[in-house]
């Protein structure tokens, strides 16, 4: 006879996974500290700019604890790609931080460079 062994399944409980240790205390001390005091600043103050970005983000459903902090996560957006790192790259890295999907990062770090650092924009020309 052969015994067949199945693999436990995977809850929703992610508690003992290694990167939800290492993120949430950064998440909560973010928000906690605000991201102004960790030099997380978009690139613009524009009113307009801020409304059109949180009504963008806030569609697709996206949840900050406040504006602030939203904005902020999209100057570190525009920090990171002032670096040198691309776009996939700087979304894997929001990805890795916030616990969104690959799909959702990417949609944060395009509507993060169409509303504060357009000099990223990828051009593809068919």
């Amino acid at each position: 006879m052969s015994e067949h062994i199945v693999a436990p399944r995977r809850t929703a409980d992610r508690s003992e996974d290694w990167r939800w240790w290492w993120t949430m205390p950064l998440l909560i001390g973010v928000g906690m500290l605000g991201p102004g005091m960790l030099g997380l600043t978009a690139a613009k103050a524009d009113p307009d700019t801020d409304g059109d970005f949180i009504a963008a983000i806030t569609e697709r459903g996206f949840t900050f604890p406040d504006i602030e902090t939203a904005i902020g996560a999209a100057g570190y957006v525009c920090d990171t790609l002032d670096e040198g790192r691309t776009q996939y790259q700087t979304a894997v890295m929001v990805a890795a931080v916030t616990g969104f999907d690959i799909t959702n990062s990417v949609f944060f770090v395009g509507e993060s460079v169409t509303a504060y650092c357009p000099e990223h924009t990828i051009t593809v020309r068919a």
